[in-house]
């Protein structure tokens, strides 16, 4: 019996230890920090309040956006600093009686998190159903700088900050033109043209405009005098969107008949036919965009309007003429040649060789075709 009791307070006593060394290590975690999860960082509108983006709080809230954005999300939201907003008049005072601001708002933001490491390269459409345009390298979106600090991290997204606000487009090509100061020549030119309607249309279009002071003499009131007035205003629109951060070096077609322009870009210098780029520029339309240039761009004739303006090739023109293929080829502005062109008087010389009687000398139109094109051909070089 004594021996039982004795094995029976060994066994509690085991026990009692055990179950204390079992609390007294839960304490010690807990001491480490252990048992304390790390606290979640707000969502949107907190943390925009928390890290002082104080006008783009008022405005969300101005604009009723606040539940949506303080929703499961997630969100990546592209944040202007108050000094953005300020640059533009706006602050928290009046940013409610901003037009349109539920629309700005929702530029700014899109669905899903990105961080500043997958930011895509190209267009995303945004919570307003327009697009924007994201260039990782800068990073910028549509040309805007995204500055420290970006990859802000929120419960339910993300927030990168950048230095202005981003305005979506709320007019064509033509209309923004019309609204924006210093265009003045270039919209009564495009109302005397009769392209209004056409750059009204879906496009997209990018209009290289010049400015007021690009047309120099001309102006409104004379415009219309302007030979070729449409040919010269189409030459200045590309098909297709191309902010400044996507022009590249080479010929862009144009909506003159294909006529090119030449586009270099030297660094943050861009010139169209030797023409600067100035600012502004990245002027987004919701059929396009525009980019001001300080000169008028004069479409350049191919080699074949080359000869037909110039009388003394009317010889050249005529045997041109009787080929079609080598005609258009000769044409096509996406090709270079150099042409040794003869004259008119070339071409004499040539009758006059051939002819058996002096007398009674031939014309081009006795010439054998395989004879004639192989002598045309004969003065074309491939290149410049």
């Amino acid at each position: 019996m004594k021996r039982f009791l004795r094995d029976s307070v060994r066994l509690l006593t085991s026990m009692l230890l055990l179950g204390s060394i079992i609390y007294l290590s839960a304490c010690d975690n807990d001491d480490n920090g252990g048992g304390d999860p790390e606290p979640m960082p707000g969502n949107i509108v907190e943390i925009a309040v928390e890290n002082g983006y104080s006008v783009l709080a008022a405005a969300l809230v101005a604009a009723e956006l606040d539940d949506d954005l303080e929703g499961a999300g997630p969100f990546t939201v592209f944040a202007p600093t108050d000094d953005a907003f300020a640059s533009i008049g706006i602050n928290a005072q009046n940013v409610a009686q901003e037009p349109g601001l539920a629309d700005i708002l929702l530029y700014h933001v899109l669905s899903g998190s990105v961080t500043s490491a997958n930011l895509p390269d190209g267009t995303r459409a945004t919570l307003n159903g327009q697009e924007i345009t994201i260039d990782p390298s800068g990073p910028t979106v549509n040309g805007i700088d995204i500055v420290q600090p970006f990859d802000v991290e929120a419960s339910n997204g993300v927030i990168h900050t950048i230095d202005e606000v981003l305005i979506p487009p709320l007019f064509d090509v033509v209309t923004t033109a019309l609204r924006a100061e210093g265009y003045n020549t270039l919209a009564a030119a495009l109302i005397e043209a009769g392209l209004v309607e056409t750059l009204q249309g879906d496009g997209p279009f990018t209009v290289f405009a010049p400015s007021d002071e690009a047309f120099g003499d001309i102006n409104p009131s004379n415009v219309g005098n302007v030979e070729n007035l449409e040919e010269i205003l189409l030459y200045h629109v590309v098909p297709g969107t191309f902010l400044s951060g996507n022009l590249t070096d080479g010929p862009a077609t144009t909506a003159n008949a294909g006529k090119q322009v030449a586009i270099v870009v030297d660094g943050s210098n861009i010139t169209v036919d030797g023409i600067s780029v100035t600012t502004p520029f990245d002027i987004n339309a919701t059929n396009g965009v525009i980019h001001t240039i300080d000169g008028v761009l004069m479409p350049r004739p191919n080699v074949v309007e080359l000869a037909s303006d110039d009388d003394n090739f009317s010889s050249l023109v005529a045997a041109l003429g009787r080929f079609n293929d080598l005609e258009t080829l000769l044409s096509d502005e996406t090709q270079r040649f150099t042409v040794f062109a003869p004259d008119n008087a070339a071409f004499d010389a040539l009758l006059g060789v051939v002819s058996p009687d002096p007398m009674n000398p031939v014309d081009l139109d006795t010439i054998p075709d395989n004879v004639l094109k192989r002598i045309l051909q004969y003065h074309v070089l491939p290149g410049i």
